[in-house]
């Protein structure tokens, strides 16, 4: 299946729930309040662990590849995509995401099984420091040009290169604006 994001009004995610498999991502931009900065804009990357899995005989083949947050929507989040993404960053990154906005979604087969991933985006104007999960070995601020140039794991770099096309959208720019 191609990588598409598909963006329309989801303010009912409960229409999804027949899915069986939903993740979520999220792209949290460092954006200084300084104009003269605003060209500098970074990425919050997460370096996965060498193989954290190793005891349940699990390789990871992305293994030490760069990604943003991510996971999966659990039961415990009441099958909210919302709920799950700010239970991701907080548990893989300690931060507390108030300010989080969906962009959009994009739908994948792994398996033979039907997926949807549910991707968020978030801005902030303070370069955090991170507290990792066992499930990373790094993390880094990272200019965005930069981002793009490492090896980045699942369908992150189309991901992070869609965001990065549509800047100038009105619904990013209000939800930055709001945040400025």
């Amino acid at each position: 299946m191609p990588f598409q994001i598909i963006r329309e009004e989801l303010d009912d995610f409960r229409k999804y729930r027949q899915i069986p498999i939903q993740t979520i991502t999220i792209a949290c931009f460092f954006a200084s309040k300084d104009p003269l900065l605003r060209r500098k804009d970074k990425i919050l990357l997460l370096q996965r662990s060498s193989n954290p899995y190793a005891i349940l005989g699990y390789k990871d083949p992305q293994a030490r590849f760069w990604e943003l947050i991510g996971g999966y929507v659990r039961e415990i989040d009441g099958g909210n995509p919302l709920k799950a993404a700010q239970r991701e960053a907080l548990e893989e990154t300690a931060l507390e995401m108030i300010a989080i906005k969906l962009f959009g979604i994009s739908p994948f087969i792994h398996k033979g099984t039907e997926g949807i991933n549910w991707i968020y985006f978030c801005i902030t104007h303070v370069e955090q420091q991170i507290k990792i999960s066992v499930e990373h070995e790094a993390s880094s601020w990272a200019l965005i040009e930069d981002a793009l140039q490492l090896p980045l794991a699942f369908k992150h770099s189309p991901i992070l290169r869609t965001l990065c096309l549509v800047k100038g959208d009105q619904q990013l720019q209000a939800f930055v604006s709001s945040l400025v």
